[in-house]
């Protein structure tokens, strides 16, 4: 039997629709007393506000990559929600960990963002940032990919909320005792001053009770000439 044949649905393999449905609904219910949405995976209410308000800005047909896409509920949440409002969508995502699409027609990289943005294309109408979020892979990844945001789309950056920078160790660094390898998304903004020019804050929620959580999202002027910087980027 084909998993993405007619008895099947994309999501989650050999489970029919109706199964699915009831799977994800229950996943649902039991995320959401640990302060996450359930229908984009391990974000919060607020968080996925800002992912959905931004989708509902995009055209009916995206190019979408996710960087540090963990177990593929949030990958599948963005294909869900496309498929619900009549959107064509292109899946990228990037891991270091990760082994598998979150579904099918999906394209997953796997590697430290930081070194294989030389193999990803440039021409994406969203981007997420969700890797690792130390200071030094929030700064690699703001430089190495708001060059592939596509002139009038969109760059996205989870933990950005103030209440949980500091927190969480990032597990790919060594001494918890140095700050800078726990969440410093909101630091490494300061360092680079972002966003830079050519780039507007979009949206930005978080929830401040939660220890996790906070979405950016900032918008590519359409008309803006790319600096020499970000063509050199684009050209490699």
């Amino acid at each position: 039997m084909n998993p993405s044949g007619p008895d099947f649905c994309e999501r989650f393999g050999l489970l029919s629709e109706l199964d699915a449905q009831v799977l994800e609904a229950t996943l649902e219910q039991l995320l959401k007393p640990m302060g996450y949405c359930g229908r984009f995976g391990a974000i919060s209410e607020q968080d996925a506000q800002v992912l959905e308000s931004t989708l509902d800005v995009l055209p009916k047909k995206i190019k979408f990559l996710e960087i540090g896409i963990h177990d593929g509920n949030t990958g599948r949440g963005v294909k869900r929600w496309c498929d619900a409002h009549g959107v064509e969508l292109e899946w990228w995502g990037i891991d270091v960990c990760y082994h598998e699409p979150p579904f099918p027609g999906a394209t997953f990289v796997k590697g430290d963002s930081a070194e294989v943005f030389v193999d990803i294309p440039n021409d994406f109408n969203g981007i997420l940032i969700d890797g690792c979020h130390c200071r030094n892979h929030v700064i690699l990844d703001t430089y190495n990919y708001a060059p592939k945001v596509v002139p009038g789309g969109y760059l996205l950056f989870h933990d950005t909320g103030t209440q949980c920078q500091g927190n969480d160790h990032q597990a790919y660094h060594g001494s918890k005792a140095v700050p800078e390898f726990h969440i410093a998304t909101l630091e490494a903004f300061k360092m680079i001053g972002w966003p830079h020019a050519g780039w507007v804050l979009f949206m930005e929620k978080a929830d401040p009770s939660l220890p996790f959580g906070g979405m950016h999202s900032y918008y590519r002027l359409p008309h803006w000439t790319p600096t020499k910087e970000e063509a050199e980027r684009m050209a490699q």
